[in-house]
């Protein structure tokens, strides 16, 4: 896990405001026309694609499903918020902020999406795309296996503020999904806690079922 200057985010962090006031905050940050971009987005863009967030720990699977899915799927947008880290990020918050906000960008045309799934961030986006389609996939790969998993060089060059071990990382993202935190922060949304112990594209038909995806033309 890659190290830089910034304090350790921690998933389980309480919130002392509630997602709409968080949501005004956020938009007090932005310049007037990004703010008012914002708005316009969320008034318009409902009807495209719907959203499918793939949550977990690192080393629990979830880019390998995202990649299936988005071969299964090549019409819709396949990002993972690393991918923002590596163009934006710099190892401090601020970076983070910067790919964050980039990564929720992406998110108004729809496709896949790749996170932990964990921290305010997480929630402030679940809350502002309230009236889209979107689904949850919550990759439910035992923690110990996660943890089997680090490998010290997996995370070189990308850009993350973290500060701790990869294993300590990982059950503060695993104990998170898993509270009551997570799931009024999810509420309303469909959640599918995925089996990893099918292949990926066991997986990746799951997920179709789950969010009613057609993939006839797209087998693999």
């Amino acid at each position: 896990m890659p190290g830089g200057e910034g304090k350790r985010m921690n998933p389980s962090e309480e919130f002392s405001e509630d997602s709409e006031t968080q949501y005004e905050s956020y938009q007090k940050t932005m310049s007037d026309s990004d703010a008012a971009d914002c708005s316009e987005q969320r008034k318009v863009r409902f009807e495209k694609p719907i959203l499918i967030h793939i949550f977990g720990p690192p080393n629990s699977g979830k880019t390998t499903l995202r990649k299936t899915l988005g071969k299964r799927h090549p019409e819709y947008q396949n990002y993972c918020i690393d991918d923002f880290r590596r163009e934006y990020g710099d190892w401090t918050f601020r970076g983070e902020t910067d790919a964050q906000n980039k990564f929720w960008d992406a998110m108004w045309r729809g496709g896949f999406f790749e996170c932990s799934g964990s921290g305010r961030f997480t929630e402030r986006y679940l809350y502002c795309f309230r009236k889209r389609t979107q689904y949850i996939v919550v990759m439910d790969t035992p923690v110990d296996v996660c943890i089997s998993r680090v490998r010290d060089d997996k995370y070189d060059g990308i850009p993350f503020p973290f500060h701790g071990t990869p294993e300590g990382y990982i059950r503060d993202v695993y104990e998170f999904l898993d509270s009551w935190h997570f799931n009024s922060m999810t509420q309303g949304i469909p959640v599918l806690r995925l089996n990893t112990n099918q292949s990926p594209t066991e997986q990746a038909k799951e997920v179709e079922r789950f969010a009613g995806l057609c993939c006839e033309p797209f087998e693999i």
